[in-house]
């Protein structure tokens, strides 16, 4: 079975884009399309630093066994302080 990464720097990019969407959606007073990307935006913040935050740095990815493909020790897996 191949093991592919599960991306926490990716789940970081959808928070970006959730953030600069709100704006656009309010903009547009699409009220219902805001409350939802809100509601992503809090339960994917939550769960990158939840799954994602080593204490020190954040985790680049996850393979399909939950092992940390990418660690703190390693100069790679060192993406955001």
């Amino acid at each position: 079975m191949e093991r592919l990464p599960k991306s926490v720097f990716i789940a970081g990019l959808f928070v970006l884009a959730a953030k600069e969407m709100i704006p656009v959606a309010s903009h547009r007073k699409d009220g219902k399309q805001v409350k939802c990307l809100r509601k992503a935006f809090r339960e994917i913040v939550a769960a990158v630093h939840k799954a994602g935050w080593d204490g020190e740095w954040f985790r680049r990815a996850y393979d399909d066994f939950a092992s940390r493909s990418v660690r703190k020790s390693c100069e790679e897996g060192q993406i955001f302080h």
